[in-house]
């Protein structure tokens, strides 16, 4: 999932980090039974902030498949 991205979006790197950040959050919140959870910083390579962005992706709602 992680090359997937980084490929998909390597003309905006700071998208891609974004979505691995997403992905990493959401693994974090799964192992901690789902509880409430606020980003309050994320960064990559030490200096350049994705806070912001990664927010706004967890915001996008996810589409629902069911059929009811």
């Amino acid at each position: 999932m992680l090359l997937r991205s980084i490929k998909e979006n390597k003309d905006n790197p700071e998208l891609a980090m974004a979505i691995v950040a997403y992905q990493y959050i959401q693994e974090i919140i799964k192992k901690t039974g789902y509880r409430e959870t606020i980003i309050k910083n994320v960064l990559y390579e030490r200096n350049k902030d994705i806070t912001e962005l990664t927010r706004q992706i967890m915001r996008i709602p996810q589409k629902d498949d069911l059929p009811f």
